[in-house]
This record gives structure tokens, C-alpha cells and sequence, in this order.
């Protein structure tokens, strides 16, 4: 009889030690979540010290233009921010076979090239996965047919974020990550009243401190996405994913839901989102946050003054 009240004893006792080990090991995760972050706004700050200029947000069409079609390299934020990650060997691999391709080179912004996926070294780059993009909190394993490209388009009478993948599994091998740059309200397109809202990253983008009129510490840099919750999942390529809209909002798709739309910031910590600011500090948002507020937030000149929530 002893030992069975030991045994109950003890039982309780875990029952009441696992809430608060895998509440810890969260905290954990949140925590190396929002170093991540700081690694890219710091990459960032480094890439403006040395072009005056942060890096684009994605090589697409030039000039701007709806897809399909798809041209332009796609070349994303994130692999521009590699020598400033120490990944600068990664970036030099990417790009070696630039003669082939009529010596235009993927990180070239002024000139429009063939995509990523054309070019055999920039394939292989692709497949490597530099942890610093990964969020802990979400799984590592990789996802069906990853989106590859994420274009700001206008098609009338809709401006239109679309996302892009292989029909096949020929992207499964492509490497993820779960940190997109902060594209505004639709990023840029033409349409006045859409890019008044736009944010530090889009098509081509050319943004600096300079522009950033709202503020740097109310203006957001780079933010969480996980790829949507919805059925099918998904995921995104860091090659051609860079940029993420704030249109949508950050709560669930509707009312009383729980999932998450691939269009939207998106993150697997309890009840917020976290992000990296334009004077990178790092810190989460609720989900509950008003729409309006987090659009004003996520552009760099809207006029528009708000209290951090």
C-alpha cells in the first residue's frame, strides 16, 4: 500500500513537471526564434553600411509585370544576406556559373536574368539549409512542393501577392525557411493607393534609412512564416521566398479558426508572431493586433503614427 501511494505521488508529480518543462523548452525555442531575427536585421544594417541601401527584396520581372510568365532571377533578400551571415562561400557558389548565362549575374538588380531554378550551381545552393532561417519552434523536415517564388502583382481591379510551385516534386529538395522581409501592405506595383503602404522590401527594392520616414523602430524589417497551417501545407524555398505581405493581417484565416494562410506572417509560438524592427530591435506582436495598426506598422512611410501594442 505504501508503494502505491509512492507511485501515485510520484505520478502527480510529473504530471504536474511536464506543463512547465515544455513551457521552458518553448520559452527556449521563442528565445533563439527572436536571435535568428536579430541575425538578419543585423545582416541587413551590415548590407546598408556597405551599398547605402538595404538589398532587394526579390529579382522579379523588370519591368514590373504580372505572372505568369515567370522573369527575372527571383534571387530573395535572404540570399543576398549571406556574406553577412557567414555564408559568403554559399553566395560565391550561387553565382560561379554566371559566364553561362550572358554574364548576368542573380544578384544583379539592374538587369533582368534567367531564374535560379535554371541555373545548375544556384540549384545546388538552393538545397543547402542555413539554420539561421529556420525557427526551432517549427518542424525541420521538408514539405511537398515548397512554394518557390512570391511576386506583388497588380491584375485589375485586384493588386495580388502569388505564390509559385513546381507542378511536380522537383522543388522537395529545395531548403526552407521561416523568416520573410517585410513587403508592406502589397509590396510595389503601380497602383498609388496600395504603395503608399509599401514596406522595406519588395520587386527590385532599393529602401534606405533615408526613406524610412515612419521611424526605424516602428517600422518592421523581417518577420515569422511559417508557410500556412491549411490543408496542404507549405513551406518556403529562402532562394526565391523573400518578401511577405501585411494585407491580411496576422490573426487566423476567419473567424474561429486556427489556421494560417500561406499569405500571411505567420509562427508556431503561442498567441504571437515575432519580428525584427528597421532599427533591429526584436520583439513578438499578439495575433490580436488591430489590422490597421500592424499595416501602418510594416510600411516605411505612411504618415501614420502608432503605439507599439
Amino acid at each position: 500500500m505504501e508503494l502505491l501511494v509512492v507511485l501515485a505521488i510520484i505520478g502527480l508529480l510529473i504530471a504536474l513537471l511536464l506543463p512547465a518543462v515544455q513551457m521552458a523548452r518553448e520559452a527556449a525555442r521563442r528565445s533563439e526564434c527572436l536571435n535568428h531575427l536579430k541575425q538578419l536585421a543585423l545582416a541587413a544594417h551590415n548590407f546598408h553600411d556597405s551599398h547605402r541601401q538595404f538589398p532587394p527584396g526579390y529579382l522579379g520581372p523588370l519591368p514590373q509585370a504580372p505572372v505568369p510568365p515567370y522573369p527575372g532571377q527571383w534571387t530573395s533578400v535572404l540570399a543576398y544576406l549571406l556574406p553577412y551571415l557567414e555564408q559568403g562561400s554559399l553566395k560565391d557558389q550561387s553565382d560561379a556559373d554566371v559566364p553561362n548565362f550572358g554574364g548576368i549575374s542573380l544578384y544583379d538588380a539592374s538587369r533582368q536574368g534567367q531564374a535560379f531554378w535554371q541555373r545548375p550551381k544556384a540549384w545546388g545552393a538552393a538545397q543547402v539549409q542555413p539554420r539561421v532561417f529556420l525557427c526551432p519552434s517549427d518542424h525541420a523536415t521538408r514539405i511537398a512542393r515548397p512554394i518557390v517564388i512570391l511576386h506583388f502583382h497588380y491584375v485589375s481591379p485586384y493588386v495580388t501577392l502569388t505564390a509559385a510551385s513546381f507542378s511536380d516534386n522537383t522543388g522537395d529538395v529545395l531548403a526552407r525557411t521561416n523568416y520573410l522581409g517585410s513587403g508592406g501592405y502589397m509590396g510595389v506595383t503601380g497602383i498609388a493607393s496600395s504603395d503608399a503602404f509599401r514596406g522595406v522590401f519588395w520587386n527590385r527594392s532599393q529602401e534606405s534609412f533615408s526613406t524610412i520616414t515612419d521611424g526605424t523602430s516602428q517600422t518592421l524589417l523581417f518577420g515569422e512564416a511559417m508557410g500556412g497551417t491549411e490543408d496542404p501545407e507549405r513551406a518556403y524555398s529562402w532562394f526565391g521566398c523573400g518578401v511577405m505581405a501585411s494585407a491580411w493581417g496576422l490573426g487566423p484565416t476567419a473567424a474561429n479558426d486556427t489556421r494560417w494562410g500561406w499569405w500571411q506572417f505567420s509562427s508556431r509560438h503561442p498567441g504571437v508572431v515575432q519580428f525584427a524592427f528597421a532599427d533591429g530591435s526584436c520583439r513578438p506582436l499578439a495575433t490580436t493586433i488591430d489590422r490597421d495598426t500592424f499595416i501602418y506598422l510594416s510600411a516605411v512611410q505612411d504618415g501614420q503614427q502608432v503605439s507599439l501594442p
